[in-house]
Protein backbone atom coordinates (compact mmCIF):
# COMPACT_ATOMS: atom_id res chain seq x y z
CA UNK A 1 0.00 0.00 0.00
CA UNK A 2 1.31 3.45 -0.89
CA UNK A 3 1.77 6.42 1.34
CA UNK A 4 -1.41 7.69 2.99
CA UNK A 5 -2.11 11.35 2.21
CA UNK A 6 -4.19 13.50 4.48
CA UNK A 7 -7.02 14.61 2.23
CA UNK A 8 -9.36 15.99 4.89
CA UNK A 9 -10.78 19.41 3.93
CA UNK A 10 -9.47 19.23 0.38
CA UNK A 11 -11.51 19.53 -2.81
CA UNK A 12 -11.50 17.23 -5.81
CA UNK A 13 -13.89 18.44 -8.46
CA UNK A 14 -17.22 18.83 -6.67
CA UNK A 15 -16.15 16.56 -3.80
CA UNK A 16 -15.27 18.03 -0.40
CA UNK A 17 -13.38 15.51 1.78
CA UNK A 18 -14.90 15.37 5.28
CA UNK A 19 -13.00 12.67 7.13
CA UNK A 20 -11.08 9.41 6.79
CA UNK A 21 -12.95 6.15 7.15
CA UNK A 22 -11.03 3.48 9.10
CA UNK A 23 -10.18 0.52 6.90
CA UNK A 24 -8.01 -2.60 6.83
CA UNK A 25 -4.32 -1.95 6.23
CA UNK A 26 -4.41 -3.99 3.06
CA UNK A 27 -7.26 -1.95 1.56
CA UNK A 28 -7.18 1.45 -0.10
CA UNK A 29 -7.88 4.29 2.28
CA UNK A 30 -11.48 5.45 2.02
CA UNK A 31 -12.76 8.94 2.73
CA UNK A 32 -16.15 10.34 3.55
CA UNK A 33 -16.97 13.05 0.97
CA UNK A 34 -19.81 15.46 0.25
CA UNK A 35 -20.81 16.63 -3.24
CA UNK A 36 -21.78 20.25 -3.85
CA UNK A 37 -25.32 19.01 -4.47
CA UNK A 38 -25.41 17.78 -0.83
CA UNK A 39 -25.08 14.06 -1.38
CA UNK A 40 -22.58 12.24 0.93
CA UNK A 41 -20.75 8.97 0.20
CA UNK A 42 -17.43 7.22 0.68
CA UNK A 43 -14.73 6.96 -1.98
CA UNK A 44 -11.14 5.72 -2.15
CA UNK A 45 -8.26 8.16 -1.91
CA UNK A 46 -6.88 6.82 -5.20
CA UNK A 47 -10.09 7.80 -7.03
CA UNK A 48 -9.88 11.30 -5.56
CA UNK A 49 -6.17 11.91 -6.18
CA UNK A 50 -6.26 10.71 -9.78
CA UNK A 51 -9.62 12.45 -10.41
CA UNK A 52 -11.32 9.22 -11.36
CA UNK A 53 -14.37 10.64 -9.61
CA UNK A 54 -15.22 14.32 -9.40
CA UNK A 55 -18.94 14.30 -8.50
CA UNK A 56 -21.72 12.03 -7.37
CA UNK A 57 -23.30 11.82 -10.83
CA UNK A 58 -25.36 14.99 -10.57
CA UNK A 59 -23.50 16.55 -13.52
CA UNK A 60 -24.54 13.65 -15.73
CA UNK A 61 -28.13 13.97 -14.56
CA UNK A 62 -28.02 17.72 -15.20
CA UNK A 63 -26.83 17.17 -18.76
CA UNK A 64 -29.58 14.64 -19.36
CA UNK A 65 -32.26 17.03 -18.14
CA UNK A 66 -30.97 19.60 -20.61
CA UNK A 67 -31.08 17.08 -23.45
CA UNK A 68 -33.86 17.79 -25.96
CA UNK A 69 -35.40 14.34 -25.41
CA UNK A 70 -35.97 15.20 -21.72
CA UNK A 71 -37.83 18.36 -22.77
CA UNK A 72 -40.17 16.50 -25.09
CA UNK A 73 -38.25 17.59 -28.19
CA UNK A 74 -36.17 14.99 -30.04
CA UNK A 75 -32.53 15.73 -30.66
CA UNK A 76 -29.97 14.46 -33.08
CA UNK A 77 -27.56 15.79 -35.66
CA UNK A 78 -30.11 15.94 -38.50
CA UNK A 79 -33.14 16.80 -36.38
CA UNK A 80 -35.22 19.78 -37.57
CA UNK A 81 -37.66 21.17 -35.04
CA UNK A 82 -40.97 21.89 -36.79
CA UNK A 83 -42.98 22.77 -33.68
CA UNK A 84 -45.27 25.75 -34.27
CA UNK A 85 -44.56 26.00 -37.98
CA UNK A 86 -47.42 26.22 -40.51
CA UNK A 87 -47.49 24.23 -43.75
CA UNK A 88 -50.56 24.89 -45.88
CA UNK A 89 -53.53 24.28 -43.58
CA UNK A 90 -51.44 22.35 -41.03
CA UNK A 91 -49.96 23.73 -37.82
CA UNK A 92 -47.27 21.50 -36.30
CA UNK A 93 -47.95 20.62 -32.64
CA UNK A 94 -45.32 18.09 -31.53
CA UNK A 95 -43.14 15.18 -32.68
CA UNK A 96 -44.67 11.72 -32.25
CA UNK A 97 -42.35 8.95 -33.44
CA UNK A 98 -39.52 7.86 -35.73
CA UNK A 99 -39.69 5.25 -38.47
CA UNK A 100 -37.02 2.68 -39.32
CA UNK A 101 -35.17 5.29 -41.40
CA UNK A 102 -34.97 7.67 -38.41
CA UNK A 103 -37.47 10.07 -40.01
CA UNK A 104 -39.65 11.99 -37.59
CA UNK A 105 -43.44 12.13 -37.72
CA UNK A 106 -45.33 15.15 -36.38
CA UNK A 107 -48.77 15.65 -34.92
CA UNK A 108 -50.43 18.49 -36.83
CA UNK A 109 -53.70 20.35 -36.46
CA UNK A 110 -55.55 21.25 -39.65
CA UNK A 111 -57.45 24.53 -39.99
CA UNK A 112 -60.64 22.46 -40.35
CA UNK A 113 -60.15 21.26 -36.75
CA UNK A 114 -58.92 17.72 -37.42
CA UNK A 115 -55.54 16.39 -36.25
CA UNK A 116 -53.28 14.16 -38.30
CA UNK A 117 -49.78 12.65 -38.25
CA UNK A 118 -47.42 13.69 -41.05
CA UNK A 119 -43.81 12.85 -41.86
CA UNK A 120 -41.48 15.85 -41.59
CA UNK A 121 -40.15 15.50 -45.14
CA UNK A 122 -43.70 15.55 -46.51
CA UNK A 123 -44.39 18.79 -44.64
CA UNK A 124 -41.26 20.52 -45.91
CA UNK A 125 -41.72 19.39 -49.53
CA UNK A 126 -45.40 20.43 -49.62
CA UNK A 127 -46.54 16.88 -50.44
CA UNK A 128 -49.13 17.06 -47.65
CA UNK A 129 -50.80 20.39 -46.83
CA UNK A 130 -53.95 19.29 -44.98
CA UNK A 131 -55.55 16.42 -43.10
CA UNK A 132 -57.18 15.34 -46.37
CA UNK A 133 -59.97 17.93 -46.39
CA UNK A 134 -58.50 19.77 -49.40
CA UNK A 135 -58.63 16.65 -51.61
CA UNK A 136 -62.10 15.78 -50.32
CA UNK A 137 -63.37 19.28 -51.09
CA UNK A 138 -61.79 19.17 -54.56
CA UNK A 139 -63.49 15.87 -55.37
CA UNK A 140 -66.84 17.20 -54.19
CA UNK A 141 -66.53 20.38 -56.25
CA UNK A 142 -64.78 19.11 -59.38
CA UNK A 143 -68.10 18.88 -61.25
CA UNK A 144 -69.37 22.27 -60.03
CA UNK A 145 -68.97 25.47 -62.02
CA UNK A 146 -69.00 27.83 -58.98
CA UNK A 147 -71.35 30.34 -60.58
CA UNK A 148 -69.66 30.33 -64.00
CA UNK A 149 -72.37 28.32 -65.78
CA UNK A 150 -73.58 31.14 -68.00
CA UNK A 151 -70.25 32.81 -68.68
CA UNK A 152 -68.87 32.75 -72.26
CA UNK A 153 -65.83 30.78 -71.10
CA UNK A 154 -67.96 28.03 -69.57
CA UNK A 155 -70.27 27.88 -72.61
CA UNK A 156 -67.28 27.48 -74.94
CA UNK A 157 -65.80 24.76 -72.74
CA UNK A 158 -69.13 22.93 -72.59
CA UNK A 159 -69.54 23.13 -76.38
CA UNK A 160 -66.02 21.81 -76.95
CA UNK A 161 -66.74 18.89 -74.65
CA UNK A 162 -69.97 18.13 -76.51
CA UNK A 163 -68.23 18.36 -79.89
CA UNK A 164 -65.64 15.83 -78.79
CA UNK A 165 -68.38 13.43 -77.71
CA UNK A 166 -70.30 13.91 -80.94
CA UNK A 167 -67.18 13.19 -83.00
CA UNK A 168 -66.88 9.82 -81.29
CA UNK A 169 -70.51 8.78 -80.78
CA UNK A 170 -72.00 10.20 -84.00
CA UNK A 171 -69.34 8.70 -86.29
CA UNK A 172 -71.98 6.54 -88.04
CA UNK A 173 -74.22 9.53 -88.79
CA UNK A 174 -73.86 10.68 -92.41
CA UNK A 175 -75.09 13.58 -94.52
CA UNK A 176 -77.35 11.16 -96.44
CA UNK A 177 -79.01 10.05 -93.19
CA UNK A 178 -79.60 13.67 -92.14
CA UNK A 179 -81.11 14.47 -95.58
CA UNK A 180 -83.43 11.48 -95.23
CA UNK A 181 -84.51 12.57 -91.74
CA UNK A 182 -85.20 16.17 -92.79
CA UNK A 183 -87.11 14.95 -95.87
CA UNK A 184 -89.31 12.73 -93.68
CA UNK A 185 -89.93 15.34 -90.96
CA UNK A 186 -90.12 18.93 -92.19
CA UNK A 187 -91.46 20.26 -88.91
CA UNK A 188 -90.84 19.77 -85.18
CA UNK A 189 -92.26 16.39 -84.15
CA UNK A 190 -93.50 17.85 -80.82
CA UNK A 191 -94.96 21.30 -81.53
CA UNK A 192 -95.26 21.27 -85.33
CA UNK A 193 -93.11 24.40 -86.00
CA UNK A 194 -92.10 24.32 -89.67
CA UNK A 195 -88.65 24.81 -91.12
CA UNK A 196 -89.65 28.21 -92.55
CA UNK A 197 -91.07 29.44 -89.24
CA UNK A 198 -87.98 28.26 -87.41
CA UNK A 199 -85.68 30.03 -89.86
CA UNK A 200 -87.61 33.28 -89.50
CA UNK A 201 -87.71 33.14 -85.70
CA UNK A 202 -84.28 31.70 -84.82
CA UNK A 203 -82.28 32.14 -88.02
CA UNK A 204 -81.33 28.47 -88.25
CA UNK A 205 -82.68 25.09 -89.35
CA UNK A 206 -84.64 22.70 -87.14
CA UNK A 207 -82.40 20.64 -84.86
CA UNK A 208 -81.45 17.02 -85.40
CA UNK A 209 -81.67 15.66 -81.87
CA UNK A 210 -80.65 12.49 -80.08
CA UNK A 211 -83.60 10.37 -78.96
CA UNK A 212 -81.46 9.00 -76.14
CA UNK A 213 -79.10 11.46 -74.34
CA UNK A 214 -75.62 11.97 -75.76
CA UNK A 215 -74.23 12.21 -72.20
CA UNK A 216 -75.20 8.57 -71.63
CA UNK A 217 -73.09 7.45 -74.59
CA UNK A 218 -75.77 7.39 -77.30
CA UNK A 219 -75.06 8.55 -80.86
CA UNK A 220 -77.22 9.42 -83.86
CA UNK A 221 -78.41 6.59 -86.05
CA UNK A 222 -81.54 5.09 -87.57
CA UNK A 223 -84.14 4.83 -84.81
CA UNK A 224 -82.21 7.17 -82.49
CA UNK A 225 -82.64 10.55 -84.23
CA UNK A 226 -85.52 13.00 -84.44
CA UNK A 227 -86.31 16.59 -85.49
CA UNK A 228 -87.04 19.27 -82.88
CA UNK A 229 -87.30 23.05 -82.81
CA UNK A 230 -85.02 25.06 -80.54
CA UNK A 231 -87.55 25.49 -77.65
CA UNK A 232 -88.55 21.81 -77.69
CA UNK A 233 -84.93 20.73 -77.87
CA UNK A 234 -84.12 22.91 -74.86
CA UNK A 235 -87.15 21.51 -73.04
CA UNK A 236 -86.08 17.92 -73.73
CA UNK A 237 -82.42 18.73 -72.94
CA UNK A 238 -80.56 15.64 -71.73
CA UNK A 239 -83.64 13.87 -70.34
CA UNK A 240 -84.21 10.20 -70.99
CA UNK A 241 -87.49 9.05 -72.54
CA UNK A 242 -88.73 7.90 -69.13
CA UNK A 243 -88.33 11.45 -67.80
CA UNK A 244 -90.53 13.01 -70.52
CA UNK A 245 -94.29 13.51 -70.53
CA UNK A 246 -96.11 10.52 -71.94
CA UNK A 247 -97.38 12.55 -74.91
CA UNK A 248 -93.89 13.82 -75.86
CA UNK A 249 -92.31 10.43 -75.23
CA UNK A 250 -94.77 8.66 -77.55
CA UNK A 251 -94.31 11.19 -80.38
CA UNK A 252 -90.54 10.96 -80.27
CA UNK A 253 -90.56 7.15 -80.12
CA UNK A 254 -93.06 6.81 -83.00
CA UNK A 255 -91.21 9.21 -85.32
CA UNK A 256 -87.82 7.64 -84.52
CA UNK A 257 -89.21 4.15 -85.28
CA UNK A 258 -90.77 5.41 -88.51
CA UNK A 259 -87.42 6.84 -89.66
CA UNK A 260 -85.78 3.51 -88.85
CA UNK A 261 -88.47 1.54 -90.65
CA UNK A 262 -88.39 3.58 -93.86
CA UNK A 263 -84.66 4.08 -94.38
CA UNK A 264 -82.73 1.40 -92.48
CA UNK A 265 -82.08 -1.31 -95.06
CA UNK A 266 -80.55 -3.57 -92.43
CA UNK A 267 -83.71 -3.64 -90.33
CA UNK A 268 -85.61 -6.91 -90.28
CA UNK A 269 -89.38 -6.77 -89.86
CA UNK A 270 -90.98 -9.49 -87.83
CA UNK A 271 -94.29 -10.79 -89.17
Amino acid sequence: MGKIHNLQGKRFGKWLVLEEIPSDMYQDTRWKVRCDCGKETTITGRSLIYFKSTHCGCERTKKLTKHPMQQGIPGGKNFKDETGKVYGKLTVIRPTRQNAKKEWYWECKCSCGETTEVRGSHLRSGTIVSCGCVLKEFRQNQNKTHGLTYTPEYVRARNRKRERKEAILDKNWTGVMEHQLRTLFQQCVLCGMTEKEHQEKFGQSLHVDHVHPLKDGNGLNYGSATILCQPCNAKKSAKTLDQLDEKDRNRIMVTADLFDLLYNKNRTIEV
